[in-house]
């Protein structure tokens, strides 16, 4: 935005403010001033529609003329703001803007149909949540403040619940998350981009360092003394209940699985022609034949299953041995040795359709397939109990006989999803963590 017409918005809003303009609204200018990305300008009068009261829903249509829309809030001191922008036919942005229309924090990701903002507001007063199509198509909008709640040190501030899944706050980050296990109630751990570790107790998420700027892809361990995390550059951390070190030089490409039955046998492989196994001792490099591994599952030293790009291998104790010749493979998991899932990526296929393959313990045979964009994570409790996540917020449960779609709050890509007791948690983009129970 050139200089001049910067200067010609700050005047103007100099002017209106010297004249009182009316409920404190600017002119209209530019969509962006400041240094901050994401930084919206003033609005003007015609944008705020209305005010919003927590619990109280607000629905508007908006046709993208005029650019934005906008509710006023009033806040006391110290509140958790938790506000939601909802669109069943648009993407959906939105900004949290102070008494003078400073941006205080925004959700402007693209091709994402809701936008959720948070911010604990240490002063009372007026503030506006402002919205748009981010593509300036016309949309239906249906905005949510959430009713304050007190923030208790012991349990985490649930800032939404839907069909038993609820957002959990305060986020420790903002950093993508990849994956997400636990060993138990109070030990669970999340890794994502620039060597993102974050642990909860049960009670609430806090950051980790890692020692690594590198991406970490997958978490898995056999209990609370003994955790991997891989990632980046043949990266391989271990966690033994006090600190996480790194065992270096064990490959140069990137590692993206790491599964095992126990403390001495446990499997790392990645966008690699070979596995790693640990038995305890040692680190011994086996033929693969596959590259760029999605997931894998073992259920003893004879019996693990991998799922690849080139589809499904199974290790019998003595090599891996190509299973399918089904390709395109991005998820894996399943329940129990006789009782797993296999979903293929659709990324490829015009129907949308991710293919979804079932082991029984004897072979594969094809299930019902799932009808959005893709398959990133699978865990199952029971053989009547699992669950799926996927791109913008898609998850789906299997209840023994038929998927169905269960809407979690969310449009952001979720990439892992794991159970421990009688919780579910989903991890994503933007430090996105869920829980379900």
């Amino acid at each position: 935005m050139g200089g001049t017409r910067a200067s010609l918005l700050l005047s103007a809003v100099l002017v209106f403010a010297a004249c009182g303009v009316a409920e404190g609204v600017a002119v209209e200018g530019d969509d962006s001033v400041g240094q901050v990305e994401g930084e919206l300008r003033a609005l003007t009068a015609a944008e705020v529609v209305g005010d919003l009261v927590a619990g109280v829903p607000q629905t508007t249509t908006h046709s993208g003329t005029p650019r934005y829309r906008a509710y006023r809030l009033t806040v006391t001191a110290g509140q958790r703001v938790d506000l939601w922008v909802r669109s069943a036919n648009g993407d959906a942005q939105a900004w949290l803007l102070g008494s003078n229309f400073q941006t205080l924090v925004s959700d402007t990701a693209a091709a994402v149909t809701d936008a959720h903002l948070t911010r604990t507001l240490g002063t009372a007063g007026m503030y506006y949540v402002a919205f748009r199509e981010a593509h300036g198509h016309a949309a239906t909008f249906t905005v949510t403040l959430a009713a304050p709640q007190p923030v208790d040190a012991g349990t985490p501030a649930v800032a939404s619940t839907l069909n038993g899944w609820e957002w959990q706050n305060p986020l420790p980050q903002g950093n993508a998350l990849r994956d997400v296990w636990s060993s138990g109630a109070g030990d669970l751990w999340a890794v994502g981009e620039h060597g993102t570790l974050v642990h909860s107790t049960g009670s609430d998420w806090a950051p980790v360092a890692s020692g690594t700027s590198n991406e970490l892809f997958r978490v898995w361990g056999t209990g609370p003394l003994d955790v991997w995390a891989v990632g980046e550059a043949g990266l391989v951390l271990h966690y033994d209940g006090v600190s996480w070190t790194s065992t270096p030089g064990l490959a140069n490409a990137t590692l993206s699985c790491v599964f095992g039955s126990g403390p001495n046998d446990v499997w790392v492989a990645g966008q690699q022609t070979e596995a790693l196994h640990w038995d305890g001792a040692h680190w011994v490099s086996v033929t693969l034949g596959d590259w760029l591994c999605y997931g894998g599952w073992s259920a003893g030293p004879h019996d693990a299953w991998l799922n690849s790009a080139e589809g499904l291998r199974h290790w019998d104790g003595f090599g891996w041995a190509r299973e399918t010749p089904a390709k395109n493979m991005s998820a894996f998991g399943g329940v129990a040795a006789n009782d797993l899932w296999s979903f293929e990526d659709n990324i490829l296929e015009p129907s949308g359709i991710s293919k979804a393959h079932h082991w029984d313990g004897t072979r594969w045979s094809d299930g019902p397939s799932l009808t959005f964009v893709s398959v990133r994570g699978v865990w199952g409790k029971r053989s009547n109990d699992v669950w799926t996540v996927g791109d913008h917020g898609e998850a789906m449960h299997w209840d023994g006989q038929a998927w169905s779609w269960v809407d979690v709050g969310t449009g952001r890509d979720l990439t892992a999803v794991f159970g421990v007791g009688s919780s579910v948690w989903a991890v994503g983009a933007s430090g996105t963590i869920l829980r379900h129970r």
